[in-house]
Formats: C-alpha cells, sequence, structure tokens
C-alpha cells in the first residue's frame, strides 16, 4: 500500500514567446483553477518576445502573482522550462504552454496520481480517454505516433503521447533532471523523457487529458524540422545502457563508415596507378579505407554507441576492437564458405547472411569484450 504523498505547493511552469494574444487568457484559467489547500506558484518565462507578452506580463504580475523570467534571447522552449524548473520551489511541478490548447481544469486529476502516492511522474495524454481534442493535420497525428513509438522502444516506456505539454513531476526529481539539460527547442519532451528512463524503478502514469489545438495560422509554432532533431534526441538521451539504443547507435555509426570506407576507397583508386610497390591498384585503397573506417568506427563506438570509459588502460579497447573487428573478417568468410560449398544455399544471399552475422558479432564482441563496463 502506497502512502499518500500531501502537495503544498504547486509550480506551473509557462514558457512564453509571441503568445500576447492569450497570456493573460491562460493566466485567468490558471488562477481560476480550485486546488483546495494547494498554493500556486506560477513561473512564467518570457523567451525574449517581440510582441509585447513580456510588457503585458509585467502589467498583470501582481494580478496573479506571477515570477518573471526574462530571456534576453530567443533560446527555445526547452532552454526556457529549464531555467524556470530551476527557479521553482513547490513540491510537484506542471508544463503549462501559454497558447490554450491545454486546459488548466485538469491540474487535479493529473495530480492525483501523485497525491494518492502511485506515482513519481504523470503524463496527460491527447490519446487515451474521453475527452475533447480537435481534429485536424493526420500527418501530425502520425508524426507523433512515429516518435512516441520511437521513444517507447528506447526507453522501454509504453507511453501513448510523448509529445504532451502535460508532464508532471515530483519536484525534486525533476529539478535534478534539469541541471543536465541540453535541448533548447522542442526536445525537451524527447529528453526529460528518456533522461526518466534512466531512473531505476521509476512510475511513470498517464492520464487522458482534452486537447484544443491550433493551427499554424493560429500560432503553432513547431514544424518538422523540430521533428527530425527529436529522432536524433531521442538516440542521444536515451539509457546509454539500453542494448537497444546502443544498437540503433552501433547501426548509425556502421552505416557512416561503410559510407566513408566507400567514399575513401574510390578516391584513391581514381589517384594512384595500375600498381603501387607491385601491388594491384586497389589494394592500398582498399587496405586504407578499410584502416581509417576502422578508427572512425572505434572512436564513434566508444564515445557514442557503448559510452565507454577507459579506465586505467587506455589502449587496452583499442586492442580489443582491432581483435574483434578482425575476427569479423574471418567470420565472414567462413560464414560464406559454409554457405556456398556445405550447404549449396543461394549465393546471391551470400553476402547479405555473412554481412548480418558479422554485424552480430561486432556488436556482441563490442559490448561485451571491447567496451565492457
Amino acid at each position: 500500500m502506497h502512502q499518500k504523498v500531501e502537495i503544498k505547493k504547486l509550480s506551473i511552469i509557462i514558457p512564453a514567446y509571441n503568445e500576447a494574444k492569450t497570456i493573460t487568457q491562460i493566466l485567468d484559467e490558471v488562477k481560476d483553477v480550485d486546488l483546495g489547500s494547494i498554493q500556486k506558484e506560477i513561473i512564467v518565462i518570457n523567451d525574449a518576445s517581440k510582441d509585447g507578452t513580456l510588457e503585458k506580463l509585467q502589467e498583470v504580475k501582481s494580478k496573479y502573482n506571477l515570477t518573471i523570467l526574462n530571456q534576453e534571447i530567443n533560446q527555445g522552449k526547452g532552454a526556457a522550462l529549464k531555467r524556470g524548473i530551476l527557479a521553482s520551489t513547490g513540491d510537484v511541478v506542471i508544463i503549462q504552454d501559454a497558447d490554450m490548447e491545454y486546459d488548466p481544469h485538469e491540474y487535479s486529476k493529473l495530480l492525483y496520481p501523485i497525491q494518492r502516492g502511485n506515482a513519481d511522474v504523470v503524463y496527460g495524454s491527447r490519446f487515451v480517454g474521453g475527452e475533447p481534442h480537435r481534429t485536424f493535420y493526420y500527418a501530425n497525428k502520425l508524426a507523433n505516433s512515429f516518435l512516441t513509438t520511437f521513444s517507447n522502444l528506447m526507453t522501454g516506456f509504453d507511453l501513448t503521447d510523448m509529445e504532451t505539454c502535460y508532464k508532471v513531476f515530483k519536484a525534486d526529481l525533476i529539478r535534478e533532471i534539469a541541471k543536465d539539460l541540453e535541448a533548447k527547442r522542442f526536445g525537451f519532451e524527447p529528453e526529460v523523457t528518456a533522461r526518466l528512463s534512466r531512473i531505476k524503478n521509476l512510475r511513470l502514469y498517464e492520464v487522458g487529458i482534452s486537447y484544443y489545438g491550433r493551427s499554424k495560422e493560429e500560432g503553432k509554432k513547431i514544424n518538422w524540422k523540430d521533428g527530425a532533431k527529436a529522432i536524433w534526441e531521442i538516440i542521444k538521451y536515451a539509457n546509454p545502457q539500453s542494448t537497444f539504443n546502443q544498437f540503433i547507435k552501433f547501426l548509425l555509426v556502421g552505416g557512416t563508415a561503410l559510407i566513408l570506407n566507400w567514399i575513401i576507397t574510390e578516391f584513391l583508386k581514381s589517384r594512384i596507378g595500375s600498381s603501387v610497390l607491385g601491388l594491384p591498384n586497389y589494394f592500398i585503397p582498399v587496405a586504407l579505407g578499410f584502416f581509417i573506417s576502422g578508427l572512425y568506427n572505434y572512436f564513434l563506438n566508444k564515445r557514442f554507441s557503448f559510452e565507454y570509459r577507459d579506465k586505467p588502460n587506455k589502449f587496452g579497447s583499442f586492442v580489443r576492437f582491432w581483435l574483434v573487428f578482425g575476427s569479423g573478417i574471418i567470420i565472414a568468410i567462413v560464414v560464406s564458405f559454409l554457405w556456398n560449398e556445405v550447404f549449396k544455399g543461394n549465393s546471391f544471399y551470400t553476402t547479405p547472411i555473412s554481412s548480418v552475422v558479422v554485424l552480430l558479432w561486432n556488436f556482441i564482441g563490442h559490448k561485451k569484450f571491447t567496451f565492457k563496463k
């Protein structure tokens, strides 16, 4: 049985960029929300707005008892949220957009799983429950579904709406995470979700919410570039110890290494004669391409795929890498021989089969041997 949690103060973090048309409306709704004995701390971060948002906030500061944080240079939603979260003093923190798409009167049901003692974090999902939501931009919904599914694969969560604005956190937890947040624009959503996945035994809940979406003509700011960046941010910030995350990064490194190998090989082939030191003209380009792409593989897999730090023998992982990398070539030759000569398989499949085997060999070898923690 979980012990109930008393919330004395709720910190409401509102990032605002050019929201002069709606900022007082959303503040009215936030003020009108009845949370019983819970005190509301309203923190608005003006992200260098150019439409008079800051002036409006200053006019109504005392009316709503606001804490106003002003960014002199536009830095993006993620940067604004980080500053607001770190400045908060409440027991629980909730994110609130300034554009009237989300209804503050739903705070109570978002807070309930935390108050009941079941949750550490609550996401408000636009895609579950029977609450009203505006229906348009089917392509946006598909993109959201893709990003949420990809995020789930990388984090192990089972969310239906990773990109939702309404995220509620126990304050100590999110303030600790916020110290390391890096994403400046709309990358806050995938980054904070990824960082949450690193916390052992985290209790994450979803609650169905309403959604009053607006169009681009009405001021919607997110675009396809932010979606593309979100894919990278999901990969970048996911738990570095997740095998699936490591494998995706490993494939990215391996794929770009193949392209690098091809470029180097073809470039050198076109620059040398028919032979070098009595060797065929393709030998040195292939050898150099293999070696340089191998170095590329080593350094990127070490720092990016497996986030490995040598200690104390900095040369050890380099030697182990080449042992695994080199043995993969031998394995490719053996697999090709067995497939063609022993099993009499279709030669068309020789390269794909040997490549998959070598790929898995390299990944497992690097994870368990080269870059073993």
